[in-house]
């Protein structure tokens, strides 16, 4: 054991460390989802290296090769659904290297960062605690400043089951504290391994530093378990309150009939769709209370053909809402020989060409968009949709006097918007229905913005309807229970689904305070164990007296065995 001990700390330490945490991040970023797992192990696994480099000599040099090895391994797993990203493979390329090599030099900058700041704590659950709160700190603070959003950081988006159910009340910033967490916990764990049982225990100079480190030991070990205590406990409501469906006829559900429409190209025979492709497909889904279209489905020259084609929709989908992905190209008011294109989306109600509400896409693809489109700077806002009783039902049993109907304030975004952190910050109550139409270019991709974009509904508490007409896009209703996707491809389908009834318009925590006190509350938590004075020692849970000790034991045993001490170096 202490050979292989040996064999990882000192003499295949680079090799080791940088090829495990390039497949780690391989495997962590697979696909454009990266999982609970594989990131934790691939953040511990660094964290281990980090320390035990920082004092030796090429730290620099030792430092860069695993940046490059993290940054390969993250294109490779990336590599497909980012070809077709832009307009040739070799910009896509460029442009997921890019985005690679930032990702994990800032990646590696804050590991570093923790290191070194763990050496100015005296507290072993301070100096477990404060790596989860820059983690936490540094991915809220890209997202903001990324225009990706969510969608390009270390932040898990699947395997998170148990764990979902805190997004209402800590959002997404919570996850990355629980991944921070565990790899402190496990980081912590393996060093203690690898340094090994204490040695030296009847030397009369080092009894001292041996009480000392075994005390701290003690301390350090005590914190991890009430840190895994605690990181187990936040699963047990998975375990408790299981999320099934809401039902669609019960006296607490209101009953919501809803539709999603991609024209198949084995009906319409073409791949070039126009408004009247939707408007024929809209007629045979008008039994649905909303109908939405995927992102820009039709393309308008100017408003007047805009407000043209609005006015023909309410009149021939007379039953339904129609939710109405466009681009259109507009004027400057104060130049109106300088056109501009953007991508809208409007909900149109049954025989009312009056959109009830105009939302226009916030955040564009990089390159792909944002140097072709505008950018609209406006939130979304909510409509209230009044629902009479149905069929069967009578009035005074569904629904109050004098108006008889139910509400279900709906509310929209568009495709990237979603990636966005707390998109609809501005809503001053909870959205019963979110209308998210997409348009992706691959199957992986339209994976990874179906997951984002319910995240997003479980923050805020709300019903997605998502419906993406990219190719091999992913569509369906995620919220209450529902997370499974309804139809993968072409093809319109509609869906019954359960509202919860009454309305509750209480925003969730998250979705009403956002970041800062989520991340307030976690530096709160690294301040519960601060001692009352910080020091310039050593405190980190591999310790100095004891990596002393762990080299002055390796340096011998290679000595013994290859018999030239003046030839083996030291530890760099």
């Amino acid at each position: 054991m202490d050979q292989l001990r040996a064999a990882i700390f000192y003499r295949h330490s680079p090799a080791i460390f940088t090829s495990a945490s390039a497949a780690l991040a391989f495997l962590t970023f697979l696909s454009a989802t990266p999982s609970f797992l594989p990131l934790v192990f691939l953040v511990a696994t660094t964290q281990v290296y980090a320390r035990l480099i920082l004092y030796r000599r090429f730290r620099i040099l030792r430092a860069t090769v695993l940046w490059f090895g993290i940054t390969t391994g993250m294109s490779i797993g990336q590599i497909m659904p980012s070809l077709h990203a832009l307009v040739t493979p070799g910009t896509s390329i460029g442009v997921l290297l890019g985005l690679s090599s930032v990702s994990s030099l800032i990646t590696l900058l804050i590991i570093f960062i923790d290191v070194r700041v763990c050496l100015q704590l005296n507290s072993p659950w301070s100096q477990l605690t404060i790596f989860p709160a820059l983690w936490a700190s540094l991915w809220s603070s890209v997202s903001y400043a990324s225009p990706f959003g969510r969608l390009a950081i270390w932040s898990p988006i699947v395997s998170v089951d148990q764990y979902r159910w805190l997004l209402p009340f800590v959002g997404p910033t919570g996850i990355d504290w629980i991944v921070g967490a565990w790899a402190a916990v496990l980081s912590q764990a393996f060093g203690a391994w690898l340094m090994g049982p204490d040695k030296h225990e009847d030397a009369p100079l080092l009894v001292e530093v041996d009480s000392q480190d075994n005390s701290s030991d003690k301390l350090t070990s005590r914190a991890a378990i009430y840190l895994v205590g605690l990181l187990g406990l936040f699963t047990i409501p998975s375990f408790v309150l299981v999320s099934t469906p809401l039902p669609i006829e019960s006296s607490r559900t209101t009953p919501l009939s809803v539709g999603c429409v991609i024209p198949s190209y084995h009906r319409y025979k073409h791949r070039h769709l126009v408004l009247h492709d939707f408007i024929e497909e809209s007629k045979k889904l008008a039994s649905a209370h909303i109908i939405l279209w995927p992102e820009g489905a039709v393309s308008f020259r100017d408003s007047e053909e805009r407000d043209e084609a609005f006015k023909n929709i309410s009149s021939l989908v007379s039953r339904a809402h129609v939710a109405v992905s466009f681009e259109e190209f507009y004027s400057e008011i104060s130049n109106p020989r300088v056109s501009h294109r953007r991508t809208g989306m409007a909900l149109i109600a049954p025989n009312d060409p009056i959109p009830r509400f105009v939302y226009y896409k916030r955040h564009l693809v990089p390159i792909a968009e944002s140097f072709s489109m505008t950018h609209s700077d406006v939130p979304p806002a909510m409509y209230t949709m009044l629902l009479p009783a149905p069929p069967g039902y009578n009035k005074t049993d569904w629904a109050p006097p004098p108006s008889y109907t139910r509400p279900i304030d709906v509310t929209a975004s568009i495709c990237l918007d979603f990636s966005a952190p707390s998109p609809f910050f501005n809503l001053g109550s909870r959205p019963g229905l979110i209308l998210g139409p997409a348009r992706t270019w691959h199957r992986t991709v339209g994976l990874a913005m179906w997951e984002q974009a319910k995240q997003r509904a479980d923050e805020v508490g709300g019903t997605l309807l998502w419906c993406d007409g990219g190719e091999g896009g992913v569509s369906g209703v995620a919220g209450h229970g529902l997370t499974e996707v309804t139809q993968v491809g072409e093809g319109s389908w509609k869906r019954d689904i359960g509202i919860p009834y009454p309305l509750r318009r209480r925003r969730t925590l998250y979705a009403a305070v956002g970041d800062v006190p989520v991340l307030v509350f976690f530096y709160i938590v690294v301040g519960l164990g601060m001692a009352r004075s910080v020091r310039r020692l050593p405190a980190l849970s591999i310790s100095l007296p004891r990596f002393t000790e762990l080299k002055r034991d390796i340096r011998a045993m290679i000595r013994a065995r290859q018999g030239d001490p003046e030839q083996q170096p030291l530890l760099v």
